[in-house]
């Protein structure tokens, strides 16, 4: 099972036993 996520305009896919890490936006 995945999800896709937009964070930023920008596509992430994250599967279930994944952690995904993204710059926070200032």
């Amino acid at each position: 099972m995945y999800a896709i996520v937009e964070i930023a305009g920008q596509q992430f896919k994250v599967t279930q036993d994944q952690k995904v890490f993204v710059h926070r936006l200032k």
